[in-house]
């Protein structure tokens, strides 16, 4: 009961977080909110620094918590002046030094389950540099009015899906899945990011995207690509055909994205025009919808309303929008907008993992997968 009621508490304090931090980040171009702006401050540094204990988080992570109030609390005694300076550049330090604690190292081999993993050329431009990338990309995004009401949106869906589900989200255990999905890949991949646990899953507290899964080509070395990996083309996995993974109508087609310039960095395309990138959403069932995403610019090869069958051709897997690195981004949700759908656990079917047959199976990151139909 006890474990039950943390969930729901930490389900709460990430929405407030999300809904919080961002209205503390537009507040400056928004009269209203700017009049509420300290009020949002005390929410988001209190709901962040609640969050590592509710959820038990690393040892670190609490200590960084602990420090980050304190900080907070000494900033009060200063003039406002010097807390708009203070706050960022300790919060940032917080952050970057949390991200030099969690391990980036790839996997000695394919069978290994990786903590976070990052592409090669982020690791040989070392960890402060690429937190800092990603972090002031992310900043940055918030510049970008199209990226800005997108955000807006996935934040209004977290509060719709836990009022529509009443707090209590699909798991494996208590849903029950309608259609029969294939790998949407040919040859064998590796799951980067991605499972059906906290630990393990691509996004936990983004409710849409919390069983998706991140895909890539890894060579014998475990790299992903050739040379150096400063151009899309070194991917192995860019250009890769992309099939459907089931039978269904689609719903809707976002093309026009550009490639990110600079992939494998962390750095955010903060000029896309959508974060999503080129993405498909196919309705299998009233209650199914595969989401794909990141395809090449120009690539895909349907339309709105066209049924596909399964193991037709969408398109080809590339780097647009919010990508790290190229690949393909991959999740069943229950309806058909991004934005108030809910994530589903999706068993696949007829693959191997890691070398061995599997009638059907859950992916989880660190695997190894190819499609045996």
């Amino acid at each position: 009961m006890i474990v039950v009621y943390k969930e729901r508490i930490a389900q709460i304090l990430s929405v407030v977080v999300v809904v919080s931090g961002s209205a503390l980040a537009i507040s400056s171009f928004i009269p209203v909110l700017s009049k509420v702006s300290n009020y949002l401050l005390v929410i988001f540094v209190i709901s962040v620094h609640l969050k590592p204990w509710i959820e038990d988080g690393n040892i670190w992570f609490r200590r960084s918590s602990i420090l980050g109030l304190v900080i907070y609390v000494l900033t009060i005694l200063f003039s406002s002046i010097a807390r708009m300076i203070i706050i960022p550049v300790v919060t940032t330090l917080v952050i970057l030094w949390g991200g030099m604690l969690i391990g980036t190292n790839a996997p000695k081999d394919k069978t290994v389950k990786p903590g976070i993993r990052m592409p090669e050329p982020a690791k040989r431009q070392g960890t402060f540099v690429t937190n800092f990338a990603f972090i002031g990309s992310q900043v940055l995004t918030l510049f970008n009015p199209f990226q800005l009401a997108q955000m807006a949106g996935q934040i209004f869906g977290l509060v719709v899906v836990l009022i529509r589900y009443k707090g209590k989200l699909p798991t494996v255990d208590s849903y029950d899945q309608q259609v029969q999905y294939y790998l949407p890949i040919q040859g064998e991949w590796f799951v980067a990011n991605g499972g059906i646990t906290k630990e393990t899953s691509h996004s936990w507290d983004i409710f849409n995207q919390r069983y998706a899964y991140d895909l890539v080509i890894m060579d014998d070395k475990l790299s992903t690509h050739n040379g150096k990996g400063k151009s899309c083309s070194d991917y192995y996995c860019y250009q890769k055909s992309i099939i459907a993974p089931a039978d269904g109508i689609v719903v809707k087609v976002t093309d026009g994205v550009r490639d990110a310039k600079h992939p494998g960095t962390m750095a955010l395309d903060f000029m896309a025009k959508d974060f999503r990138g080129n993405h498909l959403i196919i309705k299998h069932s009233d209650q199914e919808y595969s989401f794909l995403a990141h395809f090449i610019p120009g690539s895909i090869t349907v339309k709105i309303g066209e049924m596909v069958e399964q193991g037709q051709l969408l398109g080809k897997c590339g780097n647009s929008g919010h990508s790290t690195e190229p690949h393909l981004h991959f999740h069943i949700q229950d309806r058909a907008s991004f934005f108030s759908a809910t994530g589903l656990p999706v068993k696949f079917s007829e693959l191997k993992i890691d070398g061995q047959y599997q009638r059907s199976s859950y992916l989880s990151k660190g695997q190894v997968v190819s499609a045996q139909h």
